[in-house]
């Protein structure tokens, strides 16, 4: 995981002792992952988990603890962690960050972790920015404290963007109205971000400034534009730079897009094959949208994962909800590479320990603070 995308392993065992110091009792840092990724692993490999303990406190999957079945609006049902929902006091902590489907990654944005993976599924086949606005309804965290020490910019939330050295902190009561703030630190109208709006719309409380009672250093002193983030998984998946491979997948207008499951594999398993070869030998289109096939696909078509399913027929069709990453990795390139290079990719990957591991980190960007 990018260290530079997620709020710190600093600031958390931090905030754990500042809050144990003060006669809390427990103190529980509840955490969840991408759909497929091992929430558990990576609090240990990240350091989280020690850190967090060192200063008092427990980490917690909630992927693998217990949900309530919630009803968000009309036809649309979701399940919330129940250590969320039983928490005597929530305190909500996300990164400053651009997303490209949402706009930013904020406080709102952020309480997505607290619903099952089946209900984040959920939310991308519908329209995520309106049930997050909804999410917010029935997740009420007492504290959101925004980290922006470092942010991220670019093309976010994971590896293509950039950290951005800030050096504030965000904090108020209610989350609507920090996720405004932090928007307009960021150089962004919260009226122009479609979830913190219909958040406001429900009645969760303000967006506008001139309304918002603004403590501490002036808002206009602590702005930095972000660059924002193209929209859309296309420009993440154009990022690779693979030449005879297009992809297909929901578009910002439509509301629903591709579940980050599929998205991260799919980059994940182009980066390694981009990594074992120059060139691909064989045009391919990848196509997650399943609402229809595109008109100008081509003959190499790679139906991608269960929504595909009533398209299984055109193409050649890989099933899972995701796939796996080994399992997209092995297709992709069976589709795309001669029979020589297939089998010299196969090799290298299976015969020389080079696993096929989600997006690098960048660690280039280590010194930054």
């Amino acid at each position: 995981m990018n260290r530079w995308a997620t709020t710190k392993s600093e600031t958390v065992p931090a905030l754990v002792k500042q809050l144990k110091d003060a006669g809390v009792a427990e103190v529980t840092v509840a955490e969840s992952g991408f759909i497929g990724y091992d929430v558990t692993a990576q609090l240990k490999e990240s350091g989280m988990k020690k850190a967090v303990e060192k200063a008092g406190g427990k980490v917690f999957d909630l992927d693998r603890g217990a949900f309530e079945k919630r009803k968000l609006n009309e036809g649309t049902y979701v399940e919330i962690a129940k250590k969320v929902l039983d928490a005597d006091f929530i305190i909500n902590m996300p990164i400053m960050k651009t997303h490209f489907l949402t706009k930013v990654s904020l406080g709102i944005k952020n309480l997505k972790g607290a619903i099952s993976p089946n209900s984040k599924k959920v939310f991308h086949k519908k329209d995520v920015d309106t049930l997050l606005g909804y999410l917010c309804r029935e997740i009420k965290p007492h504290l959101t404290i925004v980290d922006g020490l470092v942010g991220y910019e670019g093309l976010g939330p994971l590896v293509f963007g950039s950290p951005k050295k800030i050096g504030i902190v965000i904090a108020g009561t209610e989350p609507v109205s920090v996720d405004a703030v932090a928007a307009a630190v960021m150089g962004q109208d919260a009226k122009d971000i479609e979830h913190i709006r219909i958040a406001a719309e429900l009645g969760l409380r303000e967006i506008d400034l001139d309304k918002i009672e603004i403590r501490g250093v002036e808002l206009e002193r602590v702005k930095h534009a972000f660059d924002p983030s193209p929209l859309g998984a296309h420009h993440m998946i154009n990022m690779i730079g693979i030449d005879g491979l297009r992809y297909f997948g929901w578009q910002p207008r439509d509301g629903a897009s591709e579940c980050s499951g599929c998205i991260g594999n799919i980059a994940s398993a182009l980066a390694a094959i981009r990594s074992d070869t120059d060139h691909i030998d064989r045009n391919i289109d990848i196509v997650v949208d399943p609402r229809g096939l595109p008109q100008d696909a081509g003959e190499n078509l790679l139906l991608f994962g269960n929504c595909q399913a009533k398209h299984k027929n055109h193409g050649a069709y890989l099933p899972g909800c995701p796939p796996s990453i080994k399992n997209t990795y092995a297709t992709i390139a069976k589709l795309s590479l001669s029979k020589k290079h297939y089998m010299t990719a196969l090799r290298k990957r299976m015969f020389k320990g080079q696993r096929i591991t989600p997006l690098d980190s960048w660690e280039k960007y280590r010194n930054v603070v």
